[in-house]
């Protein structure tokens, strides 16, 4: 009964820096920064008869500090390769954290081989190795096949294996949304591990492009946001889920 004024106020910076080197007529040098800054402050105010009942506020920054080098080489007619590695730390401040600032820090290796053994058939193997601050490091392969049997037409088969750490907001964020929903973490959350698999085919004409690519998400301690009363939910892992669906 008693009237409830919210406020949300959202913003989000980004900057993104790609330089990149030509060593020789076959091989390339990457390097990807990527910065961004999320801030999120929020205040819920109840009253009743003019009498100020409740005043609540919740200030929440999410920071991304992400860095990549990537070497890239042409070997002859029929293999490229991509090797790389990645540095991601993530960070977040708030007023009703546990400790004034959290950070998280991430390393990845990777490797991906594109082979034309002949004119009509390409294969994109490729694998990528993580370790996470507080995770066992991690091993997930790909797999791409294309097929171009001619000029205009071409199929694609595409299996994946991932895993997705939780983000600081869903193990420590404690805030209220507008409308005055309490969103809790949960520290004890387990990543989400999935599997991919798509088929597709494309076609092609002077003045149009058509594609139809059906594709399969199985996915493993998928992270959601479970009610746990009125107005309030708490990030858990959910057993299993399963996306489906064409494109």
């Amino acid at each position: 009964p008693s009237p409830r004024i919210s406020a949300s106020d959202n913003e989000r910076w980004q900057i993104i820096l790609a330089p990149s080197l030509k060593l020789d007529a076959n091989s390339e040098l990457k390097l990807t920064s990527h910065i961004q800054l999320f801030d999120r402050d929020s205040k819920v105010r109840r009253q009743d008869n003019k009498l100020l009942i409740r005043n609540q506020s919740s200030t929440f920054r999410d920071q991304l500090y992400e860095t990549e080098l990537l070497y890239k080489r042409q070997v002859g007619d029929l293999l490229q390769l991509i090797v790389g590695g990645e540095y991601e730390q993530r960070r977040v401040i708030g007023e009703q954290l546990r400790k004034d600032r959290l950070d998280i820090d991430e390393y990845a290796f990777f490797g991906q081989a594109e082979i034309n053994p002949f004119s009509w058939l390409t294969i994109v193997p490729g694998a990528r190795v993580t370790k996470h601050e507080n995770i066992n490091a991690r091993f997930t392969p790909a797999a791409n096949v294309f097929l171009k049997p001619q000029e205009d037409l071409r199929f694609r088969l595409s299996y994946g294996e991932g895993f997705r750490t939780p983000t600081l907001s869903e193990l420590y964020s404690f805030f209220t949304e507008p409308g005055g929903t309490a969103i809790q973490g949960n520290p004890n959350l387990e990543p989400e591990k999935s599997r991919s698999y798509s088929v597709g085919a494309e076609y092609h004409l002077p003045w149009a492009f058509f594609g139809v690519s059906p594709f399969r998400h199985d996915v493993r301690e998928l992270i959601e946001c479970q009610s746990t009363g009125p107005s309030a939910c708490k990030y858990q892992n959910v057993s299993r889920a399963r996306f489906e669906g064409v494109e």
